[in-house]
């Protein structure tokens, strides 16, 4: 049932998480800000509000497959 054996199971979730954190953390707002950067000249200032809630619908999807 589990992915890993029982003393490396720590040291899995820790790098998961870790990976995850960088990745979240790295990519999230560079592609924000180029979808904001995209869609400014069609929505003006309200391009940022759409770049964030466009990146929700994945995350959405992503928690729904969990």
């Amino acid at each position: 049932m589990w992915l890993s054996p029982n003393d490396a199971r720590a040291r899995a979730a820790a790098t998961a998480q870790v990976l995850g954190s960088l990745v979240g953390l790295g990519l999230g707002p560079l592609m924000v800000g180029s979808l904001s950067d995209g869609l400014t000249r069609v929505f003006g200032v309200d391009a940022l509000r759409y770049g964030v809630a466009a990146l929700m619908v994945p995350q959405a999807i992503a928690a729904w497959l969990v």
